[in-house]
């Protein structure tokens, strides 16, 4: 028992604890970034315990709100309680409702272009873990290809960029632009994917944020209804998204929404490639020259940078990617280590541990 344990727990009779709930489970898996949160509180001398023991804690963390998961929560006032949103709100709509933000006496989001209510904060931080990536591939300048790895899904509400992919994926069968696709469900059929829309369109409705445009629904379809055109670009799902990327010269990077960078971007670059990234707005400075290549979000815009990037030359060592990722300044200012040291500091001073 460290110091701040000790004064507490001559206040309290017992040391300040938190419980926390990672998507609806117990436990953060070690492989996430979020497991070094945990060495973050005990460093300020916040005991974590297992959510499931029946000891009720001084305070609740809840990372990425689950409905279900709430009936699960152990009895923590409301001024104790804490949500964490690392979805976005194309992602988990639901969470960013007053409705919910009301359970929580703050509800932590990553970006300033996240929906707000009045208890919200924006950590610093961000989602780039240094050490998630095991592997780096070289290129040595020679490499052809484009290659784009996502999930085929769906979300009604304003900030989403998933319909894009789809949207990108057909002006490359008009085009004849032969990229590669990994990912699950891009092969899908018409019936699979309007049970998928619907489902979706009712959980914006739900969350209040629903943006439906026939234009996006017509696109899905129009996807599934060429699916043996897409079959021919589809590699299905990938054991190691790095390495299949590292096969091509250049990724198409989409992030959900514009409002944040993820490991998608940290993934092109330890895959060798060029990227062309559609998301917030990066300065070009903080990557190996040629590296990124910046595109509006539409499909049209995406082809004309590809045909930019593939022009470009580009060639990179392991040793230099594994320099950037370890200690490049854009790698420490949204790395998962600040943002972990920011959110644990910010709920202890804001908790009433003492």
């Amino acid at each position: 028992m460290n110091e701040i344990q000790k004064s507490f727990a001559r206040e309290t009779s017992r040391a300040p604890s938190i419980a926390i709930r990672f998507f609806g489970q117990p436990e953060i898996p070690k492989s996430s970034g979020w497991f070094g949160i945990i060495r973050e509180f005990e460093s300020l001398g916040i005991e974590v315990v297992n959510p499931m023991s029946g000891e009720t804690p001084t305070a609740l963390l809840v990372i990425d709100f689950v409905r279900k998961d709430e009936k699960r929560w152990p009895p923590v006032q409301r001024a104790n309680r804490f949500l964490v949103a690392t979805e976005p709100v194309t992602v988990n709509p639901s969470q960013f409702t007053r409705k919910v933000s009301n359970k929580f006496s703050h509800v932590i989001v990553p970006s300033e272009l996240a929906p707000k209510n009045s208890n919200t904060l924006v950590y610093e931080g961000g989602y780039l873990n240094a050490s998630r990536y095991q592997s780096a591939y070289s290129n040595d300048g020679l490499r052809q290809g484009v290659a784009l790895i996502n999930e085929n899904k769906f979300s009604f509400v304003s900030q989403s960029q998933y319909i894009l992919r789809t949207k990108f994926i057909l002006e490359c069968l008009t085009a004849g632009l032969p990229i590669r696709i990994a990912g699950r469900n891009w092969t899908r059929g018409f019936w699979w994917t309007a049970s998928k829309l619907a489902h979706h369109i009712l959980i914006a409705a739900r969350a209040g944020v629903l943006a439906f445009r026939f234009t996006d629904v017509m696109a899905a379809f129009r996807l599934a209804l060429q699916r043996g055109k897409v079959g021919q670009l589809y590699q299905g799902v990938v054991r190691d998204s790095v390495e299949f990327l590292s096969k091509h010269k250049v990724a198409v990077v989409i992030e959900n929404e514009a409002s944040y960078a993820s490991e998608k971007l940290h993934a092109a670059l330890m895959a060798g490639c060029q990227c062309v990234y559609v998301g917030p707005s990066l300065d070009p400075g903080d990557f190996p020259a040629g590296f990124l290549f910046q595109a509006n979000p539409s499909s049209a815009d995406i082809i004309n940078t590809l045909k930019t990037a593939g022009g470009t030359p580009y060639s990179i060592s392991t040793e230099e990617i594994f320099e950037i990722v370890q200690n490049g300044d854009f790698f420490k200012r949204k790395g998962v280590e600040l943002r972990n040291q920011w959110v644990a500091r910010t709920i202890f001073e804001r908790a009433k541990f003492i």
